[in-house]
């Protein structure tokens, strides 16, 4: 987890417009969770608990 400091920081970060890129439409709506503090975490927690996953696999 990361530092309490850090989650605030508006610094730029290449890895969050990587995911940003490349994933969005698998994100969809949940892409605004890269913007608020604890985002990438929650992103994190909901692809490991499959409230997240890849549209094909949805529709199964």
């Amino acid at each position: 987890m990361r530092k309490p400091e850090n989650l605030s920081s508006k610094t730029y970060n290449p890895a969050i417009d990587f995911i940003r890129e490349n994933f969005a439409d698998l994100l969809g709506p949940n892409l605004a969770l890269l913007d608020q503090p604890g985002g990438i975490d929650t992103l994190l927690e909901m692809v490991r608990t499959g409230k997240i996953q890849p549209r094909s696999r949805r529709a199964a």
